[in-house]
Order: C-alpha cells, then structure tokens, then sequence
C-alpha cells in the first residue's frame, strides 16, 4: 500500500468528520427553534380543533376562538361588532371571507396544512413589518 495515499485518506476523511461535526453543531443549536416552533403550531392547532366535531380540523366558530385568544389583533379588526354600526354587515362579510381565505378547498373547515399555511403567511408579513 502507498504511505502516501493512506495519508491522503486519512486526512481526507479527518476534514470530512470535522465537518460533519460542524455541521452537526450547527443543527443541535438551531433544531430546537424549529422544533419548538412545530411543537408550537402543532400544540395551538390541537388546542382549538375539534371543540365541535373533527379534530383534524378547524371549524369556523373554532377559528374566531382561536383568533381572539392567540391573535386579539387580527380578531379585532376582522370581528368588530357593534350594532348600532351601519357596517355590520360589511364586517361580517369581511369575517366570512377572511374564513374562506384560511380554507382553501372550499370544505368549510380548516385543516392542518390551511393553518400552517396561515401562520407562514402570518409569519412573512411580520418580518416585512
């Protein structure tokens, strides 16, 4: 065997663990994040699913509890009621279609892969913002 190709291996394969062992640092620091960050979408959609039937989705009366306790913002703007407002209406249309917004096949709830697409959306314009 030539020493000098089992050097070059060995060197080789001694730049390849170090990397890898970089690498995987880097993950162990930054997998927590993401996986508390899906434990968390999971966890908050698990919470408000199924209070009314299919836990695997979200029906309309479980999204405005989800909105007003998670996200009172948004619940404000898309739920004010007040009815001596003229607009009542207006502004329930605008609950209804913020609704069908969130529930892209049109099924009437909202499943799981709806509301992560709500929070990434959620998510983007927070950092734009």
């Amino acid at each position: 065997m030539n020493p000098h190709l089992d050097s070059s291996h060995r060197d080789t394969s001694d730049q390849a663990q170090q990397v890898s062992c970089k690498l995987a640092a880097m993950s162990n620091k930054c997998a927590p994040g993401i996986k508390s960050a899906i434990a968390t979408l999971q966890t908050t959609f698990a919470k408000y699913a199924g209070a009314e039937g299919d836990p695997n989705t979200l029906s309309k009366k479980e999204v405005a509890t989800m909105l007003k306790a998670e996200l009172p913002e948004i619940d404000a703007l898309i739920n004010q009621q007040d009815p001596k407002d003229p607009k009542q209406k207006q502004k329930q249309d605008q609950a209804n279609e913020f609704f069908q917004m969130l529930d892209e096949d049109g099924d009437g709830s909202v499943c799981f892969n709806e509301f992560i697409v709500f929070c990434a959306t959620l998510a983007l314009l927070c950092q734009k913002g």
